[in-house]
């Protein structure tokens, strides 16, 4: 299998469906209490109508083979990017090879949301806004669970995913995983205080790890 080793890929994800258990979540209700409350109904399915030609998921990523595994760090080959992190090294300990990537949904509907919310419809833009975040999440799931899982079948089965920012893994590299994986491709950029814009955008790393005994699922 040829894994492209250091060289960034992009490219126009699918549409997926919504994450509407998340989305409930995230308005603080849960399904059955959205469906007997009939004018916060309308108004979700009058958000998921505005929201729907608002969404364009776009993902950058890039295959790193591992070369040094430390309790702290970690090294790649051919590659100057270290990751310094003690749990990022304990999720991607015996991995093969780490993944690098960025998702996006754009700024359309972050765009929309606020602009409902500044002309004084704040809970239709709240709403989108909830939209924005639980679906830029989930197109980060597909690019992890399904994309790449599918170019690895059989051979590779996928970590979880690290964000930076969390845990002891600093969000500071977020400028240099913008430019492995050339981010600016699908539209991101990183301010100079680590923040992807636009900000319905996700970025990660998770490993490979070898099947050996059976073909990985």
């Amino acid at each position: 299998m040829n894994l492209n080793i250091n060289k960034s890929m992009y490219l126009d994800l699918p549409s997926i469906p919504f994450p509407m258990k998340d989305i409930y979540r995230r308005i603080g209700m849960p399904d059955h209490a959205v469906k007997k409350h009939a004018g916060v109904s309308r108004l979700l399915d009058e958000a998921l109508t505005i929201a729907s030609p608002l969404i364009h998921p776009k993902g950058a990523y890039i295959f790193l083979k591992n070369r040094h595994e430390f309790s702290e760090s970690l090294q790649f080959v051919n590659c100057s990017f270290m990751i310094q992190s003690r749990q990022v090294s304990k999720l991607l300990n015996s991995c093969d090879h780490a993944v690098l990537f960025m998702t996006t949904i754009g700024d359309a509907l972050e765009t929309r949301a606020n602009d409902l919310s500044r002309k004084g419809d704040v809970t239709l833009g709240y709403i989108l806004d909830a939209i924005a975040s639980e679906t830029a999440d989930a197109v980060a799931d597909y690019m992890h669970r399904q994309y790449i899982q599918d170019i690895v079948a059989g051979e590779y089965a996928v970590t979880p995913r690290f964000s930076a920012g969390y845990g002891d893994w600093p969000i500071t590299v977020q400028q240099n995983i913008l430019k492995l994986c050339r981010g600016d491709r699908i539209g991101i950029h990183v301010t100079e205080t680590s923040l992807m814009i636009p900000r319905k955008s996700v970025s990660a790393v998770f490993g490979l790890k070898k099947c050996k005994d059976a073909p990985c699922s």
